[in-house]
C-alpha cells in the first residue's frame, strides 16, 4: 500500500476510533475513581458491589437516588455490558487499536527510511 493511502486510512480510522476510545476510557475512569473513593467491588465484574452513586450524583448535579442508579447502570452497560454485541464491539475496538498502532509504526518506519536516505 502506498504511504499516501496508508496515511489517509490511518487518519480516518483514528478519528472514528477516537470517539470509542474516549467512551471506554471515560467510563473506565469513572469506575476506577469510584473504586478508589472507597467503594468495594471489582472492575472486572461489572457494577456488582461498586457504588458509583456519589460520582453519578456529581455528574448529574442532583441527589436523586433513582436517577443516579440509572446512570450507574448505564455507565456499566456502556463500559462492559451489551452481551454478545458488547463483546464483539470490544473485540473490534481492540483489533482496530492494534491496527492503528501497526499502521503508525509502518508510517514511522517509512519516515525514518526516507530521512536516512537523504543523509
Amino acid at each position: 500500500m502506498k504511504e499516501k493511502n496508508l496515511r489517509k486510512y490511518h487518519r480516518i480510522t483514528g478519528l472514528v476510533l477516537a470517539v470509542f476510545i474516549i467512551v471506554q476510557a471515560a467510563t473506565g475512569l469513572v469506575f476506577t475513581i469510584g473504586k478508589m473513593t472507597g467503594s468495594s467491588g471489582s472492575h472486572d465484574h461489572g457494577t456488582a458491589g461498586v457504588s458509583l452513586l456519589p460520582i453519578s450524583r456529581a455528574l448529574a448535579g442532583s441527589s436523586d437516588s433513582e436517577t443516579s442508579e440509572t446512570q450507574e447502570s448505564l455507565l456499566g452497560t456502556v463500559h462492559y455490558g451489551g452481551g454478545m454485541i458488547g463483546d464483539i464491539y470490544r473485540l473490534l475496538l481492540a483489533v482496530a487499536i492494534i491496527g492503528q498502532v501497526s499502521g503508525g509504526l509502518l508510517i514511522y518506519k517509512n519516515i525514518r527510511t526516507r530521512k536516512k536516505a537523504k543523509s
